[in-house]
């Protein structure tokens, strides 16, 4: 299908002797070159990324209490199926999970009491309480909850959601080496196209979403620099005035691109779902080959 070489990374995660989950070196304020690894879910390093110099192999680990409490809260997600899509998916490849208003309680009754009244509110009124990490750079800086109507018919609503921050969301990209990022505007036109690749057996085209309309470039850049270095960006917003906002702050980073088929106020998850993978690659792979790539 898609093809677009980089460079392999090597090295190893000083702690968990391994690479996999290692992101391209970059250079922190005093210079340093610096990697981190992504693997929250190994013994070693459990529920933190560890960063670390290159060249000493020095530990630059330390955990503030933002991330402190959004790595414990991930830690007490569980899977489960929301809109369609199987809870060890979502786990395992997107990082959504569903927790407990008990431990929304428990965890950030110190730093945000006013979420562990509304997760108590919302599951007494029937809502499951789902949980994402929203990441910029190389961290991990907030959480996002939302709430869904409790049917197990896959066609659970969205009610409320509480926590906006300035990231991305970023699925789990060990592994991968696409010839693309696509980023949506909003998380779940992401997890329906990562849902989809996975369907297409496809690591060509990898999905970012901005949690917001308000994301500012500057934030996509320096995440996706990190994550992905030289890899063509396109941006699949909404076409409705938000998306059309966001679509040009973030055109000096990201292409704006169209599907066939999505209209007014439509995105990614509103096409045809038999066809719409292969209508992004054909748009994609359209844009590669003006590039000459």
């Amino acid at each position: 299908m898609l093809k677009y070489s980089t460079s392999s990374m090597e090295g190893v995660c000083p702690l968990c002797k391994r690479g996999d989950a290692l992101t391209r070196p970059w250079l922190d304020p005093q210079g340093r070159s610096i990697r981190t690894c992504m693997g929250l879910n190994r013994p070693e390093h459990l529920g933190q990324q560890y960063r670390f110099d290159i060249e000493t192999g020095q530990s630059l680990s330390a955990v503030d209490g933002t991330q402190a409490t959004c790595f414990s809260l991930m830690s007490r997600g569980e899977p489960r199926d929301l809109r369609g899509y199987h809870g060890g998916f979502l786990r395992d490849v997107c990082g959504v999970t569903a927790i407990s208003p008990a431990d929304l309680d428990d965890l950030t009754q110190a730093v945000m009491p006013s979420l562990g009244m509304w997760g108590r509110e919302m599951v007494h009124a029937g809502y499951i309480i789902s949980q994402m990490p929203i990441q910029r750079a190389a961290r991990i800086v907030g959480m996002q909850f939302r709430a869904f109507s409790g049917d197990d018919d896959g066609q659970q609503k969205q009610i409320r959601s509480f926590g906006e921050s300035e990231g991305l969301f970023v699925p789990h990209y060990t592994g991968w080496n696409p010839s693309a990022v696509v980023i949506h505007e909003g998380p779940w036109g992401a997890i329906a196209a990562m849902w989809d690749a996975q369907e297409y057996k496809c690591r060509d085209i990898f999905s970012v979403a901005v949690l917001s309309a308000n994301v500012k470039a500057a934030t996509i850049t320096s995440t996706l620099d990190l994550i992905f270095p030289g890899i063509p960006r396109f941006s699949l917003f909404d076409q409705d005035p938000a998306g059309v906002a966001a679509r040009l702050a973030a055109l000096h980073v990201a292409k704006p691109i169209l599907v066939t088929g999505a209209g007014h106020g439509k995105d990614y998850r509103d096409l045809v779902p038999e066809v719409r993978f292969e209508r992004l690659a054909d748009t994609v792979m359209r844009e590669l080959k003006a590039r000459g790539l």
